[in-house]
């Protein structure tokens, strides 16, 4: 499905108009599923929820979610959501499991197609972040090109059968 299909009017290529081309220091990506209203309202009003200026300026966040498949009243409530927020990259996705990897990079191409920016923070819609410290770290270090900032516990084996097999992974067994 086109992601600027009649019940998202105003979105091309998954994005509003206020978001296409923008230039921002520190993009967020937040992996949502289009049922999860309360979370995206409870990050907007808690850890998104921007007083200081210079930081608003340099923070772009959006919440990403698919649009395919969907109940006529999931829908209807996501495109009441998009008309009242400025911060959702819809893409035409399934939202299944299964499609989370394809969802993420899609997600990253969109971004790296319309938005120059110095920093991507994937999060999910069930984190919290500490939004000043994080931007403050970022311009402050000796970051400049190839930063990958995370946890990666690699005690967990991999998965290779049955319903969340993950087929594609070769870096280890765990």
């Amino acid at each position: 499905m086109d992601p600027s299909h009649a019940a998202y009017p105003g979105l091309k290529d998954g994005f509003s108009g206020a978001l296409k081309s923008q230039s921002t220091f520190l993009v967020i990506l937040i992996i949502s599923h289009p049922k999860n209203l309360e979370r995206r309202t409870a990050i907007r009003q808690t850890w998104l929820n921007i007083k200081d200026k210079s930081l608003r300026k340099d923070v772009l966040a959006l919440f990403v979610v698919g649009n395919e498949n969907l109940s006529d009243a999931v829908s209807r409530e996501l495109n009441h959501e998009i008309s009242n927020n400025d911060d959702i990259l819809v893409l035409p996705i399934q939202e299944t499991y299964n499609t989370l990897t394809k969802k993420v990079l899609t997600s990253f191409v969109q971004i790296e197609r319309n938005v120059k920016f110095s920093f991507l923070l994937k999060v999910d819609d069930d984190s919290f972040v500490d939004l000043a410290s994080m931007v403050d770290e970022l311009k402050n270090s000796n970051y400049n090109q190839g930063l990958y900032w995370g946890f990666f516990d690699g005690r967990a084996p991999v998965i290779k059968t049955g319903k969340w097999a993950e087929t594609d992974y070769v870096l280890c067994d765990r």
